[in-house]
């Protein structure tokens, strides 16, 4: 464990009662393995892509639950964390670099259970979860993909301070038509030239 892992109740992302961001611990594994081969949520989480074969999905789980803080080799940060609410899993937050040397990271969220939409809960973890990125030192720049048809994440991305950086039109061919993946970015206030 690190230092940060050790504490991490006071320096990880802070978030409102009763929301907090943990490692994915066995309890939680049990709550978010029945959402992630597919569901309502995979309908927006890009659904073009097909769904995770039950072997995969469930060797990722064996992984986080041998490593539950699934630290980054380069800075011993977090990559993906359970989304806990009073200490019920409803989704995962993550990140991971796109280009380290510029400090240049992509950030996920996913709350699989519909019954937790529209509460606000994504919009409380992506606000901490970026705000918390930011402000580490190696961070410039976070980016956020999704696409055209997930108004609900574009809203969310807004709300939370990403602007729409462009779109990469038809670039997903989905239920009969193509569809656009939009990228969005939050640029960091603290560091504006390379070291």
């Amino acid at each position: 464990m690190t230092m940060l892992t050790d504490n991490w109740e006071r320096l990880g992302p802070q978030l409102p009662a009763p929301l907090t961001l943990g490692p994915l611990l066995k309890p939680a594994r049990d709550l978010i393995a029945p959402h992630l081969p597919g569901g309502e949520w995979k309908k927006w989480d890009a659904p073009y892509f097909e769904p995770l074969a039950r072997d995969l999905v469930n060797g990722w789980l064996a992984r986080m639950e041998r490593d539950p803080w699934q630290l980054d080799h380069q800075t011993q940060i977090p990559t993906t964390l359970a989304i806990l609410e009073s200490g019920r899993a409803v989704g995962m937050a993550a990140w991971g670099w796109e280009h380290f040397p510029s400090g240049w990271r992509r950030v996920e969220l996913s709350i699989y259970d519909p019954r937790d939409w529209n509460r606000g809960l994504g919009t409380a973890v992506l606000q901490a979860w970026s705000d918390w990125l930011l402000a580490l030192p190696d961070t410039h720049r976070l980016d956020l993909r999704t696409w055209s048809g997930n108004e609900r994440m574009l809203r969310v991305a807004d709300k939370c301070g990403f602007q729409e950086d462009g779109r990469l039109r038809g670039a997903y061919a989905w239920d009969g038509r193509h569809v656009d993946e939009v990228i969005c970015s939050r640029i960091g206030d603290a560091q504006t030239a390379v070291s």
